[in-house]
């Protein structure tokens, strides 16, 4: 048989194919176990251990309840804010590399964002630790692909977060050095990275210590960053002869339980830790919120602790040297210190000595009272003009008692004044005449003689605008950044012994932030009583401010807010909040009184503290015209009561 020839049975190849069947897909859908959630107690040792790079730990509480590794869990980490991240984004936080293995082992996603400023783990990484967590971030990029030119909502890179961008950050998010102090880049190469070196003011100065290129300025893509950041670490930098480095004591805050008594007095903690971290979350939109945190954090430390202390010499130090030195940061970013100010066509401005309005002369050293609606008191300590000839001063502020906040029954000399912090900046054209301010131990021996009577103040306590407290003065060589101006004094033949009275018409005395007191009131009453039932009162609302005393003995109150009846309608809409001592407290209880069956109050059961408690409520709601007999809607009203509480030592 000729191979031509071929045996019936045989299949060529192509009929073999064409023959050939594709088998059926099976589709199977496999079960997914159920995930189920970890308690709060679960949730918290899991961060401990994420925190402690525990892979054990973690890997257990993941997978005995099937967790997913991108699920956010609430966290209040920096106490002041409450958000949720994921177990990645806190991995790279701590800098945990073998957690963030395991999490991306899990499919963990590189990009997820959290809900605080829409961060990813690269910017976790970054921001975490004292100067970031280098190995973590190289980790993410080069074995995860994290995006480095993804942004925050902000619009920050995860570099913008480093605390210093050394060369080794520099290297890893591939971004050219910036030239440092007379040693240009040997590369010319340019980079299009979305994070690209800026050029170096002409005006930054190399540090006192001569560390090459410490101070340099580069100035990135948000000056007020820049800016903030560079005093930041002109403080946290700061040695005395020996050495020491004096911020290291401020860059936390004292521990709750081994110094109870700090929260107790301090009514506004703060700390360099907390400032930098609202640096690098973009929270200051301006330079005099920053300026009055920043020194807040020093002013507590003067507050709390003695005079003579260690910690209180180091206080006064740095909040001076932050005092001197942030005109001149800030002037190098372009900045103004009072954003009213920025309104103003500010031109080209430059520093002079006086300023003349008719034939009177102003300079720096004296005190003025401005010609607006609070009648500023101001000190000032700079003159400046601009291109166009307009006028600025700028100085130290005084409020007179009825321009802060203050606990109702407490008494004030009759031309008293309190200080603030801060430099304040005002056009030229609003001074009305010269005043003079004396400290009060100066005050009761001698009368200024160019001055009217009525025109010379008293000052012995400064007022803190955050805090929303005056302070006595104990050392007045360091109040001032610029001294006063000597002004000839008529000694008195002895010393007056000078009055107190209470601030005048108490019901009228808000802080302007609070916004106007309206025609009405939410609440129609606050009631109190104690759980021994020595005290009980109903206090009006017609006043937004009351002073309260109770027995030594009392432990505990009853508070209740009662809704005004005309909130009925709304009554579901209602925002209430009520803080002790700047803390939230949750309701107790609710009930409904025989007078207003149809509304529900809330019930607050607060545990006093030593000393004074500052109960704060606020409530809210849409009334429209509800107090004048119409309906609800329009714009959200919000009205503030205070109620100061004190045991007495009867």
């Amino acid at each position: 048989m000729s191979s031509s020839q071929r045996n019936p049975k045989q299949i060529s190849a192509e009929e073999e194919s064409a023959m050939q069947v594709e088998a059926p897909k099976l589709k199977i859908r496999l079960k997914q176990p159920e995930q189920a959630e970890l308690s709060e107690s679960e949730v918290k040792k899991m961060f401990v251990a994420i925190e402690e790079n525990d892979v054990k730990a973690v890997r257990t509480y993941l997978s005995q309840k099937n967790v997913h590794p991108d699920t956010l869990f609430k966290t209040n980490v920096f106490e002041e804010n409450t958000f949720t991240w994921g177990a990645l984004h806190a991995a790279a936080y701590y800098g945990a590399k073998g957690i963030i293995n395991l999490l991306m082992e899990l499919n963990a996603n590189v990009e997820l964002q959290d809900t605080w400023y829409k961060g990813r783990p690269l910017a976790w990484a970054a921001f975490g630790g004292k100067f970031g967590h280098l190995d973590a971030a190289k980790l993410l990029i080069e074995k995860y692909g994290a995006d480095k030119k993804a942004q925050n909502e902000h619009g920050q890179v995860a570099l913008e977060l480093v605390y210093e961008q050394t060369p080794e950050w520099e290297k890893v998010f591939g971004v050219t050095s910036v030239a440092k102090a007379a040693k240009p880049s040997k590369s010319k190469k340019s980079t299009d990275d979305i994070v690209s070196p800026k050029p170096v003011p002409k005006d930054a100065k190399p540090s006192k210590d001569g560390k090459e290129g410490k101070n340099i300025v580069t100035i990135p893509a948000n000056p007020l960053v820049g800016a903030f950041t560079e005093l930041y670490k002109l403080v946290l930098n700061h040695k005395d002869k020996t050495g020491r480095e004096l911020a290291d004591i401020f860059l936390a805050l004292p521990s709750k339980e081994e110094y109870p008594e700090y929260y107790e007095i301090i009514k506004s903690p703060m700390s360099l830790q907390l400032v930098l971290s609202r640096i690098k979350s973009g929270h200051y939109k301006n330079v005099d919120d920053f300026d009055r945190e920043f020194q807040l954090i020093f002013e507590n430390a003067l507050i709390f602790n003695e005079d003579g202390s260690r910690v209180n010499k180091d206080a006064r130090v740095l909040l001076k040297l932050f005092n001197t030195r942030k005109k001149d940061v800030y002037a190098s970013y372009r900045l103004v210190a009072n954003p009213k100010a920025a309104a103003l066509d500010k031109g080209d401005r430059q520093r002079v000595a006086t300023h003349t309005s008719g034939h009177i002369t102003y300079q720096k050293g004296e005190f003025v009272q401005l010609n607006d609606p609070n009648k500023t008191i101001l000190l000032i300590e700079r003159l400046e003009t601009d291109s166009k000839n307009n006028k600025f001063i700028a100085g130290s502020k005084f409020l007179r008692p009825e321009q802060t906040l203050q606990v109702p029954g407490q008494t004030f000399y009759e031309q008293e004044v309190l200080k603030t912090s801060g430099e304040w900046e005002f056009d030229f054209a609003l001074v009305d005449r010269k005043v003079y301010v004396q400290a009060h131990k100066d005050y009761v021996r001698g009368r200024p003689i160019n001055f009217d009577p009525k025109d010379v103040y008293v000052c012995e306590n400064r007022y803190s605008e955050t805090g929303k407290a005056a302070y006595l003065i104990k050392d007045w060589k360091r109040v001032y950044t610029t001294d006063p101006l000597p002004t000839p004094v008529q000694p008195y033949p002895s010393p007056l012994k000078l009055p107190k009275f209470e601030v005048k018409n108490i019901s009228t005395v808000y802080d302007p932030s609070f916004g106007p007191r309206k025609g009405f009131a939410m609440l129609q009453s606050v009631t109190i009583d104690t759980e021994d039932k020595s005290f009980a009162m109903s206090l009006g609302t017609e006043t937004f401010a009351h002073s309260v005393f109770v027995r030594q003995q009392v432990s505990t109150i009853t508070l209740v807010p009662l809704l005004a009846p005309q909130l009925s309608p709304i009554q579901q809409q209602v925002g209430l909040s009520v803080f002790q001592n700047g803390k939230k407290l949750s309701p107790s209880g609710l009930v409904a009184l025989p007078a207003s069956p149809t509304i529900g109050h809330h019930v607050y059961t607060v545990a006093l503290s030593p000393g004074q408690n500052t109960i704060d409520i606020w409530i809210s709601a849409q009334v429209g015209a509800l107090f004048q007999g119409g309906g609800p809607g329009g714009k959200t009203e919000t009205q503030q009561f205070y109620v100061f509480i004190q045991r007495s030592g009867v």
